[in-house]
């Protein structure tokens, strides 16, 4: 039987708070990577992986995150899953920043991206 780190134990709990659908990717036992397949291809997998007394996320092949508290690395997930979190992909890099930073959504193009696809497109749906 695998031992579990204290820094995965409390990883698992609170990733109970992550949304339903999510939630089964984190159920022991971990694999050397938890994998949370893309809604949209542009944005790219999921990738967490907890070691020694980090959890490493990567989004794709453009966004990494080390993160040494599993709740704010959760809030992190949760985030990015629950598209408050915007992926800007400009010339040959990828900036992110929160859904609550646009003030004026028309300034917008098909550069943003959320976790469930192009951000115009979901906001343009969710009016």
């Amino acid at each position: 039987m695998q031992e579990f780190l204290p820094i995965e134990i409390e990883f698992l709990a609170e990733a109970d708070a992550l949304p339903e659908e999510y939630r089964g990717y984190f159920l022991p036992p971990f694999a050397d990577v938890m994998l949370i397949p893309a809604k949209d291809p542009h944005v790219g997998d999921m990738e967490i992986r907890v070691f020694h007394s980090f959890i490493f996320i990567k989004i794709g092949s453009h966004t990494e995150l080390r993160v040494s508290q599993p709740g704010e690395a959760v809030q992190y997930i949760r985030d990015v899953l629950t598209d408050q979190v915007v992926f800007y992909f400009g010339s040959g890099s990828v900036e992110y920043f929160k859904a609550t930073e646009f003030g004026n959504l028309s300034e917008t193009d098909w550069d943003y991206y959320v976790w469930s696809g192009p951000f115009r497109y979901k906001f343009l749906h969710d009016v």
